[in-house]
């Protein structure tokens, strides 16, 4: 009972392997890891992780802290993304290898339609969670970018734990750990030292004790963090500029 040759599963599974790694290198750029396979696919400017990083950083040229971190992010989403590159070209390889032997115990022949159609199958499942990955590592991305922005920022004014909000997209698409987490009852975005905000994917139990993320509440979370510069606040839901001295903050813990 034959199934794939061996030379045929190395095609398939090369052809798999390029084309994730097409979409990596459109995602996080040239980073040494890709540069070091032959990828002749021009992709002009770069608008993938790196440029969100740099744009929440409101595009300042990063120091060599800020390259390190940047290194580490895109190194972290590639192994997002070679992880389900290798899955998604084992599971292609095993359901053509047994769409053949199956055909082989009925003594028929499978043609190239029905092959096309279980990798197109197989395809459609990894492209989903693909955009889950590409839309999860980008809020991770951009918010770490903010944080980077924000610290520089509040150093400058000599604040050593800055006040941090998340701006939160109030539609029907909003989770409800988006709004019990990052919003009080009435809408007013609740406040957070910097250094209370967690910088990992979190649980469910971490979730549903309040804890905050600079990845998000959830997969795919659209939530932005943002400083809250001193002396302003919220007035019905809305930042506003309050007073000098005025302490956000320590208003919401009281």
């Amino acid at each position: 009972m034959r199934g794939i040759s061996s030379t045929g599963k190395e095609k398939i599974k090369g052809l798999v392997e390029r084309l994730f790694d097409m979409i990596a290198i459109g995602l996080l750029g040239n980073i040494p890891s890709l540069k070091q396979k032959n990828l002749f696919f021009d992709y002009g400017k770069n608008l993938g992780l790196s440029y969100l990083f740099l744009s929440a950083m409101r595009n300042r040229r990063p120091n060599a802290v800020e390259s390190d971190v940047l290194k580490g992010l895109l190194l972290s989403s590639h192994g997002y993304i070679e992880s389900l590159k290798h899955s998604t070209s084992s599971n292609v390889v095993e359901q053509v290898d047994g769409l053949i032997r199956e055909a082989g115990l009925n003594g028929e022949t499978v043609s190239s339609e029905q092959i096309q159609e279980v990798i197109d199958e197989q395809l459609k499942k990894a492209k989903n969670s693909v955009k889950i990955v590409a839309e999860s590592e980008s809020t991770k991305i951009r918010n770490v970018g903010s944080v980077m922005e924000i610290t520089r920022a509040s150093a400058e004014k000599g604040i050593e734990d800055p006040i941090v909000y998340f701006s939160v997209i109030r539609d029907k698409y909003a989770c409800k750990w988006c709004i019990k987490n990052h919003l009080h009852e009435n809408g007013t975005p609740r406040t957070f030292k910097l250094s209370e905000i967690k910088a990992s994917y979190l649980s469910r139990s971490e979730k549903e004790s309040g804890e905050v993320s600079l990845c998000g509440a959830h997969p795919m979370c659209r939530c932005s963090i943002c400083y809250l510069s001193p002396g302003y606040g919220f007035k019905n839901g809305k930042l506003e500029f309050i007073s000098i001295g005025h302490d956000e903050y320590s208003k919401q813990k009281s």
